[in-house]
């Protein structure tokens, strides 16, 4: 548990299904604002499943970069092997020269 602009917010671990389900949409996957403005593996997709918090909902909060870089922190720390995996599709990606597959 985290406090996120007052409130408790319980991070979790993501699932071999919630996991499946964002790789197989990352093909189509467009960077949201929060992939942008963070340098971070973690991809906005994830951070619902992970907090209950759509990213769409998050960047409509009056809460600080820093607060947000906070919740990533969270995230990461409980699920550091999606996090890696990303880090590994992203260097494939770029390897190959594929565009528009950023998670981050």
């Amino acid at each position: 548990i985290v406090i996120f602009d007052g409130d408790e917010v319980t991070v979790k671990e993501l699932t071999v299904i919630e996991v499946r389900q964002m790789v197989d949409s990352l093909e189509e996957y467009r960077p949201h604002l929060l992939d942008l403005l963070l340098d971070r593996p973690f991809p906005a997709i994830g951070l619902e499943p992970a907090t209950g918090i759509a990213a769409d909902e998050l960047v409509e909060r009056r809460v600080a970069v820093s607060e947000v870089e906070k919740l990533y922190d969270a995230v990461e720390e409980l699920n550091p092997t999606f996090t890696a995996m990303i880090k590994r599709l992203m260097a494939i990606g770029s390897s190959s020269g594929l565009t528009g597959q950023s998670a981050g």
